[in-house]
């Protein structure tokens, strides 16, 4: 999610995810979280991540994921092995695998 979309924690005001102070090498998780001021949705848990560096170099902005998991680590790592999996899609696709469309 982008850190501009309001949510609410029970109890509370909305407020944006970027007020939650997530800095780099911090992490946060959620649980029943409106995640929109509409009618009609649910409750989910956003789990947020910035990690500290990363081929060392500091990343522009944390995650903030919208899940369903039921933990910090698990969304992480569910949301990280679906980077890789997409990268890997983009690559038969365009990366110079194309040259028959059935190759991926």
């Amino acid at each position: 999610m982008k850190q501009e979309r309001y949510i609410q924690q029970e109890f509370a005001e909305y407020t944006h995810l970027s007020e939650l102070g997530l800095l780099p090498g911090s992490r946060f998780f959620l649980t029943g979280v409106k995640v929109t001021k509409q009618k009609g949705f649910g409750l989910f848990n956003v789990a947020g991540y910035w990690r500290r560096k990363y081929q060392g170099k500091v990343e522009n902005e944390g995650w903030y994921l919208l899940t369903n998991l039921e933990t910090h680590n698990t969304a992480i790592s569910a949301f990280k092995s679906r980077m890789g999996i997409e990268a890997m899609f983009k690559d038969c696709k365009t990366g110079g695998y194309n040259e028959r469309e059935e190759s991926c």
